[in-house]
């Protein structure tokens, strides 16, 4: 197995688990935010389940806009407003310091830390194969022909200077 492809198992298993923690800790404070603020039964839960699939919708609309080539400012202010309110039903229930406050706010900050790792431009090396992982030395010729052809075709022509006459 590649190298890059070992590496590519591996961030998506650490964000598979990350992303698994973040929701059912987030999850949980978001229903019982929901609970104190007068939400009670399926509603609660509804809340908290939205509240975390807007992270995750916005943050795949943005990297479609990405691939589009398109500013996904929309997306980008869905994501926000989530994360903020995601964020608040953290903090809400946490205890009134700084720790307290900080370690409820991990589940909201891993869920937005695993959705921008996620959905991020794939790294060159993930798109274009190694050198040395070329089919064979036939495949690699081709290629440097194929590459040696499009050089000379983008070449500009020679320009022939006109004749010069002496009087």
């Amino acid at each position: 197995m590649r190298r890059v492809n070992v590496e590519s198992a591996v961030r998506i298993g650490i964000a598979t688990v990350v992303a698994g923690i973040g929701a059912a800790a987030g999850f949980t404070h978001t229903h019982d935010a929901a609970v104190r603020a007068g939400q009670t039964g399926w509603l609660a839960w509804a809340d908290a389940v939205v509240i975390e699939c807007m992270v995750i919708v916005a943050g795949l609309e943005l990297a479609r806009a990405r691939r589009a080539d398109r500013k996904g400012t929309g997306a980008a202010i869905v994501l926000v407003v989530a994360f903020l309110i995601q964020m608040g039903a953290q903090v809400s229930g946490a205890p009134g310091h700084f720790a307290g406050w900080l370690f409820a706010a991990v589940p909201a900050l891993a869920c937005l830390v695993v959705v921008k790792f996620a959905l991020g431009a794939p790294r060159a090396a993930e798109v274009e194969p190694a050198a040395e992982e070329t089919d064979s030395p036939q495949v690699a010729e081709a290629e440097r022909v194929e590459t040696q052809a499009i050089g000379q075709q983008s070449a500009p022509a020679p320009v022939q200077q006109p004749a010069m006459s002496w009087p």
